[in-house]
C-alpha cells in the first residue's frame, strides 16, 4: 500500500512540474529566421540576459508549490551521551611454546636420471568417410 502512495505522489508531482515548465516555454524566433539577420548585424545587446519580474519569480522553481502529501518524519528524542567506561585492563599474554623442529629426510639424489622428455604424440589423420 505505501508502494501505491509513493507511485501516485511520483506521477502527481512529475505531472505538475511538466504543466508548469509546458506554461514557462516561450517560442523566440531562431537566430537569423524571417528578419533577414545574419551574424554581422547582431549587436551585443542581444546577448543579455532577459529581466525576469519578482511576479514571475515562483512559476519559475523547479517544483511548484503543491501540498505536502507525505507527512513529517518523526522527531528523534534526545538521547544523552553514554557515561564513560573506565578501562578494563589487558588479559595477560597467551604464553608462546617453543616450535619443535622436525628433521625432514634426505632429498633423493637425482643426478644419474636421464634427462625427462615426452612421450612422441602420433601425427592424426583423418580418415574420410566412406559413403
Amino acid at each position: 500500500m505505501g508502494s501505491l502512495k509513493m507511485i501516485i505522489y511520483v506521477v502527481v508531482v512529475l505531472s505538475m512540474v511538466m504543466a508548469g515548465q509546458s506554461r514557462q516555454l516561450v517560442e523566440k524566433p531562431k537566430f537569423g529566421e524571417g528578419n533577414g539577420e545574419n551574424m554581422l548585424s547582431r549587436d551585443a545587446s542581444d546577448n543579455k540576459p532577459e529581466k525576469i519580474d519578482s511576479s514571475d519569480a515562483k512559476n519559475l522553481l523547479p517544483f511548484p508549490s503543491i501540498p505536502m502529501l507525505v507527512p513529517p518524519l518523526p522527531q528523534i528524542p534526545f538521547v544523552p551521551p553514554l557515561p564513560d567506561i573506565p578501562q578494563l585492563p589487558l588479559p595477560p599474554p597467551i604464553p608462546q611454546f617453543p616450535i619443535p623442529q622436525i628433521p625432514l629426510p634426505p632429498l633423493p639424489d637425482i643426478s644419474n636420471l636421464p634427462p625427462f622428455s615426452f612421450p612422441p604424440i602420433p601425427f592424426f589423420t583423418p580418415t574420410p568417410n566412406k559413403n
